[in-house]
């Protein structure tokens, strides 16, 4: 009898946790981390994720369903050619850099036009997108990548990194930089010394 009782509270307690005080159901959010793909409802077309039925979002102006999918780890852009055209490694993990915003809850009217990258040794580079800097006789390479559009405030920016070796590229992958976050450490195999951080101290947008 103990052992029902305990059982039946534990349902009655899931149950609740799903309703606010009002009884309404609150929306349970996957982790941005993780990685989904959106299947476009071809009959519902929407200019925000407000227009589109329950359980769906507003992806290219039609309506769609988030589904997760496999999470594949990488440690370079070559470990993901295997998925198709586009595939990069992004954070250690394979994706596309036109879907990195996925999902998004508003309309995607905003562009990145200038940042303000410092770095653990102090040094400082005011770039717009298309623009970066080496380091170690061009033994490491990091550039700016303009990515797709984004909510105001949301920004994030794709950072193509590039090792080489005798001048000869080893190995390009990607980071992302959001606003006042400092980056896992770049370093080369090849040269023990190298060691830093990217920090996007500030980011400019322009909104329509």
């Amino acid at each position: 009898m103990k052992i029902y009782f305990i059982l039946l509270l534990s349902i009655i307690v899931a149950i609740t946790a799903c309703e606010d005080l009002s009884g309404n159901a609150i929306d349970v959010v996957a982790p941005s981390g993780a990685e989904q793909e959106v299947s476009p409802d071809s009959d519902a077309e929407c200019t925000s994720t407000a227009d589109c039925p329950e359980g769906t979002v507003c992806v290219d102006s039609v309506c769609g369903v988030i589904e997760k999918a496999e999470t594949v780890l990488c440690e370079q852009n070559s470990d993901c050619a295997s998925l198709g055209e586009g595939q990069v490694c992004i954070d250690g993990i394979c994706g596309s850099l036109e879907e990195i915003y996925l999902p998004q809850a508003c309309d995607a009217a905003c562009k990145v036009t200038r940042v303000l990258v410092k770095t653990s040794g102090g040094e400082s580079y005011d770039y717009v997108p298309g623009k970066g800097s080496y380091t170690a006789a061009g033994a490491l390479e990091w550039r700016l990548v303009r990515g797709p559009n984004h909510c105001a405030g949301e920004a994030k920016i794709p950072v193509q990194v590039t090792l080489r070796q005798y001048g000869n590229i080893i190995s390009e992958r990607y980071i992302t930089l959001e606003k006042e976050t400092e980056s896992k450490k770049l370093t080369h195999p090849g040269v023990s010394t190298l060691a830093f951080t990217l920090t996007a101290e500030e980011i400019d947008e322009e909104c329509t």
